[in-house]
């Protein structure tokens, strides 16, 4: 994922690399870099359940997410924007 938003340079010399590294460009940006959203979003989806699984309620599960996600997040972006 980080090397398709990521632009490394190779985009910009396509057409003077040896063949057998224009082939790994390739790999890595159009198969691996589009893939690798689709497996974020369906790993994240598998580990959320697994961990709603081990609490007795969503009330709970949600607290749990909104102290350890939400807080921290709230908390930065006020630091940033003050700066």
């Amino acid at each position: 994922m980080s090397y398709v938003h990521v632009n490394p340079g190779l985009n910009d010399h396509v057409g003077e690399l040896p063949p057998n590294l224009s082939y790994l460009e390739n790999l890595l940006s159009e198969i691996l870099g589009r893939a690798s959203v689709p497996a974020l979003s369906v790993l994240g989806g598998y580990l959320a359940v697994m961990a709603y699984g081990q609490r007795r309620s969503w009330a709970i599960y949600v607290g749990e997410r909104w102290q350890t996600l939400v807080v921290p997040l709230i908390g930065w972006n006020a630091i940033i924007i003050l700066l």
